[in-house]
């Protein structure tokens, strides 16, 4: 007998596999099959693939050898069915106890060449960064981390640790704890303004500009900052002062200011021009632009008037309106004001006489200006008939027709002269004889 219909593909070297003595039992010599296992390997020849083999094709050769059924040397490219179908704990060995928390998806981070590496997949984690990375399972927060609960996720991502989109919400420390400039988060920089390292006292946890700046922390002159490069400084057309800001302004804006005249270096008419400040009224008296010749840095009033700078005519301010004019009792006279006052004072005044338009009497009448001594003569009130000059009372030129009284009224040797020694005994009635033009010629001849 020969092979039989059944017989196994195989060469026709009967003695590889059979004894002499019978054709059964045989000892399997695979190297002489021309065909692939599964054409014996099927259960009726030769057995089979059992009920619990992994779901794999009939390729037995790509894992086993000829030698036995195990070991076998797996090819993970044939399996079609999910990792954890074998690699439950029963059929091959599965997650062990301390793996992380994770769904059964072990090919989400694992490989078939081995089980390590792995190449984390964290969106098959469902629970919490520190669950691993508590620095057993997997490296936790080294120690120079900054102080923050231990929420990873809230600030990290999966793919790597930096850069980190940081939650300033978590840290309860300072902010300087961290942004000192030697861990790994930004310190101030070397133009930074001085002051002490309260961060959060102007800077907010969205970024380092812009600031809500906080002045009280500062610790430098305004100029320091405010000089046009770190901060806004003096505009272009500022007044000229030196650059000391906090003596006018305040750290809640620029404007209003508190004015210090003190540091100014100008004239007052730099800034009160009625651009930058106000500057002199449309009713403002004739004069230059030297308003600190008369006005204070307090107020504009009361001024200390200076009148050598005034270039119109005393009755252009002293109108009564303006300033004080000429009071109800004041004697008749034009508005000529600088012929008899000075600046310094209404009075003393120097009597210009050329410019009254009125008698003598109206106000040499004793009240308003000196009025007729108790020894005058009597006379009527029209000085200015016989005293004919306005500097002094002495010079007179003697009008008679004024006179009120006899001769001897004023000819009595006192007020005037009276009668010589050696004049006959008359009696005193002086106009019987003489003439007002003079003692003689007599009117009787003797």
């Amino acid at each position: 007998p020969g092979k039989p219909d059944g017989h196994i593909q195989a060469s026709d070297s009967c003695q590889t596999c059979h004894t002499t003595r019978a054709f059964s039992p045989v000892r399997m010599d695979h190297s002489l099959i021309s065909s692939s296992c599964v054409t014996c390997h099927n259960g009726s020849t030769a057995p089979g693939k059992p009920d619990g083999h992994i779901q794999v094709p009939d390729s037995c050769e790509t894992c086993h050898t000829t030698r036995g059924w195990s070991p076998a040397r797996m090819d993970h490219s044939l399996v079609n069915s999910p990792c954890s179908k074998c690699h439950n704990g029963v059929a091959a060995p599965g997650k062990p106890g301390d793996h992380i928390p994770a769904p059964e998806n072990c090919e989400a981070c694992h490989t078939t060449d081995g089980w390590l590496p792995a190449r984390m997949d964290h969106g098959q984690a469902g629970f919490t960064c520190v669950t691993c990375h508590n620095g057993s399972t997997a490296p936790g927060k080294p120690v120079n981390h900054i102080i923050a609960p231990g929420q990873c996720e809230t600030c990290h991502t999966t793919k790597r640790w930096v850069p980190v989109q940081m939650d300033h919400s978590l840290i309860t420390s300072p902010c300087f704890t961290c942004h000192n400039g030697s861990t790994a988060a930004p310190g101030k920089p070397g133009n930074h303004i001085p002051t002490p390292n309260i961060c959060e006292a102007c800077h907010t946890t969205n970024r380092f500009s812009p600031a809500n700046m906080d002045h009280s922390i500062v610790s430098s002159i305004c100029f320091t900052c405010h000089n046009g490069s770190l901060a806004p400084g003096k505009p272009g057309n500022h007044i000229p002062t030196p650059n000391i800001c906090e003596a006018c302004h305040t750290t809640s804006r620029w404007s209003p200011a508190n004015m210090d005249h003190t540091v100014v270096s100008g004239n007052c008419i730099i800034c009160h021009n009625g651009h930058l400040a106000p500057g002199k009224p449309g009713n403002h008296i004739p004069s230059p632009n030297t308003c600190q010749a008369c006005h204070k840095t307090r107020s504009f009033t009361p001024a200390f008037m200076d009148h050598s700078l005034v270039s119109g005519a005393c009755i252009t301010c002293h109108n009564g309106n303006t300033a004080p004019g000429k009071p109800g009792n004041h004697i008749p006279a034009p508005d000529t004001c600088e012929n008899c006052h000075s600046t310094r004072g209404w009075v003393p005044a120097v009597m210009d006489h050329s410019v009254v338009t009125s008698v003598c009497f109206t106000c040499h009448n004793g009240n308003n200006a000196p009025g007729k001594p108790a020894g005058h003569g009597p006379t009527t009130n029209n000085c200015q008939n016989c005293h004919r000059s306005t500097a002094n009372w002495a010079s007179v030129s003697m009008d008679h027709n004024e006179v009120n009284g006899p001769c001897f009224s004023c000819h009595n040797g006192v007020i005037a002269p009276g009668q010589p020694p050696g004049h006959p005994n008359v009696g005193f009635i002086c106009d019987n004889c003489h003439y007002t033009t003079g003692f003689s010629p007599l009117k009787i001849n003797w």
